[in-house]
């Protein structure tokens, strides 16, 4: 993991604030710029790799991240069970006021969440979450054990109480009240 980059992004009455932290691979952000349009904001940990397929029937070659807004666009959250790749993702809908997280079927690209009553803060990496001001990282000990025990943290548990890791093949819903839903990602048709 060679290039780390941090964007922010708040809609228009300042309500929500969005802090992004991801990470890409060693030859650079493979999902392209964090397009945003009509309210909607994409950030991609990934790769698409059924993008040429997906991109003819979009309208034309785009990033991966563009190709992932416009699917949104068109099929709403039913636009995943057509991504064939590994990645994690984020989609800020500001007239829904809704925040999607979700992650890839096999769980390649990894998706940590710290959520409290007021806000949600993501990264593909704990040190990010760590790293900004309203999150303290403390010792989850149920996690614990199950290391000492298992050697393996399970998801949603990461070793940090509060910081969650969002499981391979699920869909993380949060509405502008911070109700949440998660959801498992169907299979891809084959």
């Amino acid at each position: 993991m060679a290039c780390c980059s941090q964007r922010t992004q708040s809609d228009c009455n300042g309500r929500t604030s969005i802090i992004v932290r991801l990470v890409g691979a060693i030859y650079g952000d493979v999902g392209g710029p964090s397009p945003e349009e009509s309210g909607l904001r994409v950030d991609l940990d990934g790769a698409i790799f059924n993008a040429s397929e997906l991109s003819a029937e979009l309208g034309g070659e785009c990033s991966d991240s563009e190709l992932v807004l416009r699917a949104y666009k068109r099929w709403g959250n039913s636009f995943l069970e057509r991504l064939n790749g590994t990645f994690a993702l984020a989609i800020w809908d500001g007239p829904a006021r809704t925040l999607l997280l979700a992650r890839d079927r096999i769980g390649e690209k990894t998706l940590f969440y710290f959520r409290d009553g007021a806000r949600v803060v993501f990264a593909s990496e704990i040190r990010a979450l760590t790293a900004h001001p309203d999150v303290t990282p403390e010792m989850d000990r149920t996690a614990f054990w199950h290391y000492l025990t298992f050697i393996v943290t399970p998801a949603p548990l990461t070793m940090f109480a509060g910081i969650f890791k969002l499981p391979a093949a699920h869909i993380l819903t949060i509405d502008h009240r911070g109700d949440a839903r998660l959801h498992v990602l169907r299979a891809a048709a084959v």
